[in-house]
C-alpha cells in the first residue's frame, strides 16, 4: 500500500519524463525522446494501479504552470477526469507550435474514439 508521498513521488517522475521527452523531440532526439516517454509511461502505469489518490494527485498536473506537463496530464486523464482534461486540452490547443497541435490532436483522438491511454 502506497501513501500521499508515494504519489507524489510518481507523478513528480511523471512530470519530469514529460517535460525532458518534450525537449528531447523539439531537437529531434527520439532516442532520448523515447527513454523520457517510457518513464512517462511507466509513471503513469504506476498511477492507474494505485487508486484514485494517486489519479487525484497527477490531476494537480493540469494547472502546472509549464503547458507541457498540464497538456500530458490532461492527456493521461482523459478517461479519468474527462471534462477537466478536455478544459485544459482546449485552451493548449490554441497555443501556437507543436504543443498547440499536440493539444489538438489529442482532442481529435479522443472525440473520434482512437486514443485509449489505458
Amino acid at each position: 500500500m502506497r501513501n500521499k508521498q508515494d504519489y507524489k513521488k510518481i507523478v513528480e517522475k511523471f512530470a519530469e519524463a514529460t517535460e525532458k521527452s518534450f525537449a528531447a523531440r523539439l531537437t529531434g532526439n527520439w532516442r532520448e525522446n523515447n527513454k523520457w516517454v517510457k518513464r512517462q509511461v511507466k509513471a503513469f502505469q504506476q498511477v492507474i494501479e494505485a487508486n484514485n489518490e494517486a489519479r487525484e494527485e497527477l490531476l494537480t498536473l493540469l494547472n502546472h504552470q509549464n503547458p507541457v506537463i498540464a497538456k500530458s496530464a490532461a492527456v493521461f486523464s482523459l478517461k479519468y477526469a474527462t471534462e477537466q482534461s478536455i478544459a485544459i486540452l482546449t485552451r493548449i490547443s490554441k497555443e501556437p507550435g507543436i504543443l498547440g497541435f499536440e493539444a489538438q490532436q489529442a482532442l481529435e483522438r479522443w472525440k473520434d474514439g482512437s486514443w485509449q491511454l489505458e
